[in-house]
């Protein structure tokens, strides 16, 4: 009998993506703590699809990367979504730096663990255009 962190789901449609049912429990818990705030607090939630978001210029700021596997300060594991993909170790220096003081923020003895860090715009539209194909395929109307 498989423990409770051990079960996973299987999309039919792509059974290389597995998702834990543990990680699916707290991204519904996640949102709806995020919608209970919003609303106890009146907070107006802007879509990232908002017109006035999309309006906004994307400008390289020429932050450097860190390698986060070199500086041996938070743990790293393997990339849910791409197989071999090297590129998620790296960070924009000042998330590195935010990610580090709220790692001290823990409780003793934990550390955060990166997943995904850096996506080149490439490999991201690479991955919209296949989730874009599954949901085409699961609701063709």
């Amino acid at each position: 009998m498989l423990s409770h962190s051990q079960r996973i789901f299987e999309s039919t449609a792509d059974t290389q993506r597995k998702i834990s049912y543990d990680k699916i429990y707290f991204l519904m818990l996640a949102l709806t703590f995020f919608s209970e705030m919003t609303a106890a607090n009146n907070v107006s939630v802007v879509l990232i699809s908002d017109p006035a978001v999309l309006a906004i210029p994307i400008q390289n700021n020429q932050e450097p990367l860190v390698d986060v596997r070199k500086e041996g300060k938070i743990c790293v594991g393997s990339s849910p979504e791409i197989l071999n993909n090297k590129d998620y170790y790296y960070l924009r220096e000042s998330v590195y730096k935010k990610l580090l003081k709220a790692q001290e923020q823990l409780p003793q003895k934990l550390k955060f663990c990166l997943y995904e860090g850096y996506r080149s715009l490439t490999l991201q539209d690479a991955l919209f255009q296949h989730h874009l194909k599954q949901i085409k395929q699961w609701h063709p109307d």
